[in-house]
């Protein structure tokens, strides 16, 4: 299932790219029903109380950040970016790497920008930035979620002590 939320100043401007011979052919099939209510019930529990939710994702980020200060390791994630996303680097080591030893204690992270996740090669974003190849390399993206607590963040950074 999929939105798009528009102006109405400017709906009337969007052309549809799948017609079909629903809605005066706006449309390519029947509504799935289910779908709409599960997106719309998941939209409503995402949203509530989103303000304090945000700030417990900047918490976790924040003890992420606090606890693992004793590694060589260098915060990419801009100031005003996703609450809880955090970009960091390992620098001398592989992402990669980083990644399967994570995912041996249960541990998922990314070493890619979600949009990239079929594409190899370094980040054009990264790049752009100027990042050196040998903190590109290192790259991980770690994100939290409003269900993570704090444990997860200990599970996480005991993963670079032991």
């Amino acid at each position: 299932i999929g939105a798009l939320v528009v102006r109405p100043d400017i709906a009337c401007k969007i052309i549809p790219q799948i017609c079909g011979s629903q809605n005066e052919h706006l449309r390519g099939g029947t509504e799935n029903v289910a779908a709409i209510a599960g997106a719309a019930a998941a939209l409503r529990d995402a949203h509530k109380n989103r303000m304090a939710k945000n700030e417990h994702l900047k918490s976790l980020v924040k003890s992420t950040l606090d606890k693992l200060s004793h590694i060589s390791i260098i915060k990419l994630t801009p100031e005003n970016s996703c609450a809880g996303v955090l970009l960091v680097s390992f620098v001398g080591m592989c992402g990669m790497a980083v990644k399967r030893e994570l995912l041996k204690r249960g541990i998922l992270v990314s070493v890619g920008s979600a949009c990239n996740t079929k594409k190899s090669g370094p980040s054009h974003v990264l790049i752009e930035m100027g990042v050196p190849r040998v903190v590109r390399r290192g790259v991980i993206r770690i994100s939290f979620w409003d269900t993570n607590t704090i444990k997860d963040v200990d599970a996480l950074c005991a993963a670079f002590t032991n």
